[in-house]
């Protein structure tokens, strides 16, 4: 192999380590899930490996948990009160790596308007 290939084949072995490790290892994260709408909230939370559970929370109460995560990792919570629905991803690779979001903790706010559950990350 001449000098300029091996060169290129140790660039692209390492690359391909340093994606390795990069998805292989957990960052710790935090998710919180605050009930602003003025009455009971039913709420379940989980990823496709952790199931967070299903908590009734009253008005101003919060579900939260932490958690290692890497780039395949995404939670979702179902919340649900008087037969309204929502489904949300609270959580994903993306999500955490904005700006905006401080010391990898993600905070969401659900309330109601009228027939609708909203969810705002705040």
């Amino acid at each position: 192999m001449s000098k300029p290939r091996r060169r290129k084949f140790t660039e692209n072995l390492l690359l391909g380590l340093k994606a390795i490790i990069l998805l292989s290892t957990a960052q710790a994260a935090s998710v919180s899930v605050t009930n602003k709408t003025g009455r009971l909230l039913k709420l379940h939370c989980a990823s496709g490996r952790d199931n967070i559970g299903t908590k009734i929370l009253k008005n101003g109460e919060s579900m939260s948990w932490s958690f290692g995560y890497n780039i395949f990792t995404l939670f979702y919570c179902d919340a649900s009160q008087d037969g309204i629905k929502k489904h949300w991803d609270v959580f994903d690779y993306e999500l955490v790596n904005e700006v905006s979001v401080k010391n990898r903790k993600l905070r969401w706010v659900v309330t109601r308007f009228g027939k609708k559950l909203i969810t705002k990350r705040v």
